[in-house]
């Protein structure tokens, strides 16, 4: 299989990111469209639109909103195959590095486009899953009017509000029940939203203000 690059202004540019404050390191981050132009936003079907914090990271920070503005032209033009390679590439880049890679999250930013787009990842995710089996996938949508059934085989969907492999179900404080599942917003040793279960996740709704 070839191995893609990106070639830019200087040498290769990265379509993926590794790690935040609430994943390792381990962890490969590949977003679809920016937070700004989100889909399931323009859609109406995001439940947490006044409080999204990928919005406010773009609002704040021009960088991150340009990079996720040129993720979004590299998925949209390249075909899976393409894709595949160039996931393998990273992937294979840091197999003898401090932290290899251990976890593929989506839709870190944004949502998926349209069904093409959901299709043409769960085409990539098979290829990654048939070379690195060990490999978690997991991800976002808020497209409830888009078919997951071929992505999941290869992939946690965790729906934004609304059941796929689990229900990623955000809530005002008060009424979540911390007796059942929850997020507890740390990622690091938790695995509730990369395995299909079948659960609803409560997910304290963040609207970006400090609690007194």
């Amino acid at each position: 299989m070839r191995l893609y690059r990106m070639s830019g202004n200087i040498g290769v540019m990265r379509m993926v990111t590794f790690g935040n404050n609430k994943l390792h390191d381990s962890v490969m981050i590949c977003n679809f469209t920016s937070a700004v132009d989100c889909p399931s936003d323009n859609l109406g079907l995001c439940q947490c639109s006044k409080h999204c914090y990928a919005k406010r990271i773009e609002n704040f920070r021009p960088k991150s909103l340009a990079f996720h503005y040129r993720q979004e032209k590299f998925y949209a033009s390249m075909t899976a195959e393409m894709i595949i390679g160039y996931f393998v590439g990273m992937i294979t880049d840091k197999l003898n590095k401090k932290y290899p890679v251990k976890e593929i999250r989506f839709s870190e930013a944004g949502d998926f486009e349209s069904q093409a787009m959901v299709d043409k990842m769960a085409a990539v995710f098979k290829g990654i899953k048939a070379m690195f089996p060990c490999i978690v996938i997991y991800g976002y949508s808020a497209r409830k009017d888009l078919d997951f059934t071929e992505l999941q085989k290869h992939a946690t969907v965790n729906g934004s509000c609304y059941m796929v492999s689990n229900n990623f179900k955000v809530m005002k404080d008060g009424y979540i029940d911390y007796t059942k599942p929850h997020c507890g917003g740390d990622c690091h040793n938790c695995d509730l939203c990369k395995v299909s279960r079948g659960i609803t996740i409560q997910v304290p709704l963040n609207t970006g203000k400090k609690k007194k």
